[in-house]
């Protein structure tokens, strides 16, 4: 029984320390937190407690990784098998559901407490720097491996259920949101009337909601930050006491469903829809002469039933925002409505334009499709130039609303453009900002050519990452020194743009020769 349970499991962990980005990724964590100490060298004598300050950012760069990272490679952990018809040829061995279980989110869950746990020698440098005990360093990477737990045992649940990677990433992301910011929303918005006097909540709905707001792993962290103090909620306890009842609930439903929704193959096949005679509702109109423009226009985003849901979506954002305003102030003011759209619709079309520069190449590379493609007697710079055609058409939702949103206070925009031209440093930093529009799309594309799942996470990471960095730097920098660190951040983005250009033109034939 020992056996053939923990087959899998141990050769996914062999297969993990044979690979070549596993001591990459270690060792980029340590020197992350080793960078974070020595550009922060010069503050330690002006700051009261430096060793607390890179605990922290240390902390916070950890957990966001920790959650992007952990729902792309956990949430993917039996679709994969779904999407590749490959689930099947496991039910035929002697392999149980527990023993493929272990061997698909287990074996990922030690891939991340190694990764995890191989910062705590070096971040207990931050003792000696002052500021923070061992204790807290020990309490802030259980919280880590908490959070940990429970992502992965969340996101085998949404994988067995999911028909696609896609579908569980959204459902985890969903009850993620629910937990992590939902909450804390009801919860101070209805509950927490007088949120510092430290008084006891009285309801059962009151506890119960403070109570695992009390265990939100940003909650504790930044509890753990300013001393351990409560705050105005109740003790939250040993973390393990949430996520780890709530993610061994989550692995027995997985290992309950698995059964139900992984007997075959045969839910991984598409399922068509049937149209009555003379509909023209779903009636796909022929390619014409831009085929590929029109293949991603219609499968990739959907065709004009993704436009459609992308205008709903955007629609149903604006009116909760609208929703908010009347009633945080019993009345609706436009500029505030228009500000907030103007932010969130920009969110969303970062998402969007994400998701998309890894959607161009990276879903013909999971169809093994990318090597048909360069057959095509078509130039390659004419097929970029036609899948970028295609996938440009799910950023017009966002831009519409985008545009409502200005149009609604343009004292704001108007404004807004007269401080960033006002000043130099305002500007670079615009045109920094900038600049990402270009770098990060590169990025997530290069990734996609060279990672068959997860490329829209670590660009993310990665990102982030450079991002906290330049951060810690101009915080330390002097006045005179922020404009041309600005600048020559700006300069690096270009040459790395170029240098990414460079590499996709080179990756996409290679890509396709592998297959």
């Amino acid at each position: 029984m020992i056996g053939p349970t923990f087959a899998l499991f141990i050769r996914s962990l062999r297969e993990d320390t044979r690979a070549k980005f596993t001591p990459i990724g270690r060792a980029s964590l340590v020197l992350v937190v080793l960078f974070f100490i020595a550009i922060q060298q010069r503050s330690f004598a002006r700051q009261p407690a430096p060793g607390l300050q890179v605990f922290f950012t240390v902390m916070m760069v950890n957990l966001f990784g920790l959650v992007l990272g952990g729902i792309t490679a956990f949430c993917s952990a039996i679709t994969e098998e779904k999407e590749d018809d490959t689930l099947g040829l496991l039910r035929m061995t002697n392999l149980s559901p527990l023993a493929i279980l272990f061997g698909k989110g287990i074996s990922r869950l030690v891939s991340g407490v190694l990764l995890i746990v191989s910062q705590l020698p070096f971040t207990m440098l931050c003792v000696t720097l002052g500021g923070v005990s061992a204790a807290t360093i020990w309490k802030g990477y259980e919280v880590l491996l908490c959070t940990l737990f429970f992502l992965c045992c969340l996101g085998l649940l949404t994988s067995v259920i999911a028909k696609r990677t896609g579908v569980a990433v959204a459902i985890t992301v969903f009850v993620g949101a629910v937990l992590y910011v939902g909450v804390p929303i009801i919860y101070m918005t209805n509950f927490a009337r007088n949120p510092w006097s430290g008084a006891p909540t009285q309801s059962p709905v009151q506890e119960a909601l403070g109570w695992v707001m009390a265990n939100n792993p940003l909650y504790q962290l930044t509890m753990l930050t300013q001393g351990g103090g409560r705050g105005f909620l109740p003790t939250a306890g040993s973390p393990w006491l949430f996520h780890g009842v709530a993610g061994v609930v989550c692995f027995l439903l997985a290992w309950a469903l698995f059964g139900r929704f992984c007997s075959g193959t045969a839910e991984t096949a598409p399922k068509k829809k049937s149209a009555k005679p003379g509909s023209k509702s779903l009636r796909i109109p022929r390619p014409g002469s831009r085929p590929l423009v029109w293949k991603d226009f219609w499968f990739l985003i959907g065709g004009r039933r993704g436009l459609i849901s992308r205008f709903i979506g955007y629609g149903v954002l604006t009116f909760g925002i609208i929703a908010w305003a009347i009633a945080e102030n019993s009345y609706m003011e436009s500029k505030v409505v228009g500000e907030m759209m103007v932010v969130f619709a920009g969110f969303g079309l970062g998402v969007e334009l994400v998701i998309g520069s890894a959607s161009i190449f990276g879903l013909e590379r999971k169809g093994l499709t990318l090597s048909s493609l360069l057959t095509l007697p078509v130039p390659l710079g004419r097929i970029v130039r036609h899948k970028i055609l295609g996938v440009l058409g799910s950023f017009i939702p966002g831009l519409c609303f985008v545009g409502l949103g200005m149009a609604m206070t343009p004292e704001s925009v108007v404004s807004f453009f007269d401080d960033v031209t006002r000043r130099d440093a305002d500007t670079a930093v615009f045109i920094y900002m900038l600049l990402h529009l270009i770098a990060v799309p590169l990025l997530t594309c290069w990734l996609s050519l060279k990672m068959r799942r997860g490329a829209v996470a670590a660009a993310i990471a990665i990102g982030v990452i450079w991002n906290v960095l330049l951060g810690v730097m101009a915080d330390i920098a002097e006045r005179d020194a922020f404009v041309g660190l600005i600048i020559f951040a700006s300069v690096a983005l270009v040459a790395i743009s170029i240098i990414f250009f460079a590499a996709i033109a080179r990756g996409i034939p290679r890509a396709g020769a592998v297959e």
